[in-house]
């Protein structure tokens, strides 16, 4: 692998290995190892591997020079063979890519360490909570329709979850002009008030009606059923984007 030592053409910055030398070898051993493109930067790799001491040694002691222009001046190419003679001049050692390779290996591992553990941790308890919720539901189906607000043309989502008691659940999912995600139920959470939005009172969810009078208000907190159905759609069944529409 090229290794570029005292180059000044481009003010030294393509000096050691370059990032587009491993690129390839380090998304492949990256995928192997579990991490995401973006938990590692190629760059950044490449910089520490400049930086190495072993490799900058293994460099500076097999290094090529580059050769002389036959164009340059007699002056220019005396103070040139000074330079090779002294080991300053500019050139290019050949590395072994197994050195290398082995610590990109290095390097990658590290990040991994770092990071893996806790994100599968948090993996793990996404899928603990995804699996007890539904332990209490039967089936989940969606459907849609293009709907319009005063921010033009969006799609409604209805989400209706089946209960393994029974219980039928259906909520409205959408992205609301200049407010953002919007699940509401579509049956009566009181007698003569249909639909409202769920929020957390003391603790506990409830779910809220609008009125005129008093604006939204909590009616009633909601079953644990509600409580399941709803958090399934609201984190498990994300048809709905939550960014806001403006």
């Amino acid at each position: 692998m090229k290794y570029r030592i005292q180059d000044m053409f481009n003010y030294g910055v393509d000096n050691g290995i370059s990032e587009y030398a491993i690129e390839h070898y380090v998304h492949k051993r990256a995928e192997e190892i579990g991490l995401d493109f973006f938990d590692y930067s190629t760059w950044k790799i490449a910089h520490e591997l400049s930086r190495d001491k072993e490799l900058e040694k293994l460099a500076q002691e097999t290094y090529v020079p580059y050769p002389i222009h036959e164009n340059w001046s007699e002056e220019n190419k005396a103070r040139y063979r000074k330079m090779i003679q002294d080991r300053t001049a500019p050139g290019v050692a050949d590395i072994p890519d197994e050195l290398v390779y082995g610590k990109v290996d290095k390097i990658l591992q590290e990040i991994a360490d770092r990071i893996l553990p806790e994100r599968r941790a948090k993996e793990a308890a996404v899928e603990k909570e995804k699996a007890d919720l539904l332990a209490h539901i039967e089936k989940i189906t969606t459907s849609s329709k293009k709907v319009k607000d005063e921010g033009g043309y969006t799609i409604e989502y209805i989400h209706t979850v089946e209960m393994r008691s029974g219980n039928v659940y259906t909520f409205s999912d959408r992205n609301v002009f200049d407010v953002g995600r919007v699940i509401n139920p579509t049956y009566e959470i009181v007698p003569g008030k249909k639909g409202g939005i769920a929020s957390i009172h003391h603790g506990q969810m409830y779910w809220e009606s609008f009125s005129h009078k008093n604006g939204w208000e909590p009616v009633r907190p909601l079953t644990e059923e509600e409580r399941i159905a709803l958090t399934f759609v609201t984190k498990y069944r994300g048809h709905c984007h939550w960014s806001m529409r403006m």
